[in-house]
């Protein structure tokens, strides 16, 4: 494989950073503690698995709106689509409906 470019790590850590709200960061934090509790001896402290999924649980919303704004998103883009048909629609209308009337002047409203 070859050298990663500044561009292609920034990339990939804006798409895992989300809106820009830690979720790259509350995910390798989430990660970290979820070694810590695998690898240690005894019961863990108090809370630390609640944090633990309190994390867990902000990750999950931040996803479950990351994904509704993706699908707003593309809604949005579709209707753009079809405000955009619909005004080159009309500017082919208006465009034969200009032509239609230059055709049926008179000669002589033409100047000829």
């Amino acid at each position: 494989m070859g050298a990663v470019t500044d561009d292609e790590v920034i990339r990939k850590r804006l798409l895992i950073d989300g809106d820009g709200a830690g979720d790259d960061r509350r995910i390798n934090v989430l990660l970290k503690s979820f070694t810590k509790w695998c690898n240690s001896p005894g019961t863990p402290e108090e809370g630390f698995t609640q944090r633990m999924q309190s994390t867990l649980a902000q990750c999950e919303f931040s996803m479950g709106k990351t994904l509704m704004v993706y699908d707003m998103n593309l809604r949005e883009m579709e209707n753009y689509e079809k405000i955009y048909t619909n005004i080159a629609l009309s500017f082919l209308n208006d465009e034969k409906s200009d032509n239609d009337d230059n055709s049926q002047e008179s000669p002589a409203e033409n100047g000829e």
